[in-house]
């Protein structure tokens, strides 16, 4: 939209008498700190569903290149999760992971609707179960790629 258009859009807001109201975001805050993205993949759901995982990454890869992504040994992604990060960056994880690891780590921290902040606020972490299953359906994927589009668009 170029500014002319811009500006006759606001004044058409004002003829009909609506506020406008613009949440600016703190910018010293915001240009210091920079957001990592990153898919965690357990490496026996990988090893379940290959294919599904690879077309999953290539399209996410396209979706959203600078994404980062690495399979993980249950050990490992339990570490990972229960461990206090003191760098000072932020990240976002979405996990596919199966109930086990899941229910273990729900004994550690607090799971809420497959969704989990660390207490330092520097790390987010996205679960879900999906691959679990024998099967995956479309409508899974789909599931599946929500949750990556949130990751994506998560602030």
């Amino acid at each position: 939209m170029s500014e002319a258009e811009y500006y006759n859009k606001i004044e058409l807001l004002k003829a009909m008498q609506i506020d406008v109201w613009v949440r600016k975001k703190d910018s010293s805050v915001e240009k210091n700190k920079e957001i990592f993205k990153n898919i965690l993949i357990l490496e026996s759901l990988k090893s379940k569903h290959e294919q599904v995982v690879n077309n999953f990454i290539v399209a996410a890869k396209k979706e959203c290149p600078s994404i980062e992504y690495s399979y993980l040994s249950q050990s490992d992604l339990i570490n990972l999760v229960n461990e206090n990060d003191v760098k000072d960056e932020t990240n976002i994880f979405l996990i596919l992971c199966d109930d086990k690891i899941q229910e273990i780590l729900s004994k550690k921290i607090d799971i809420v609707e497959n969704f989990y902040i660390d207490d330092a606020k520097k790390n987010t972490y996205f679960f879900n179960k999906l691959l679990e299953e024998q099967t995956i359906t479309n409508k899974m994927k789909k599931e599946i790629w929500n949750n990556f589009l949130n990751l994506v668009n998560y602030e």
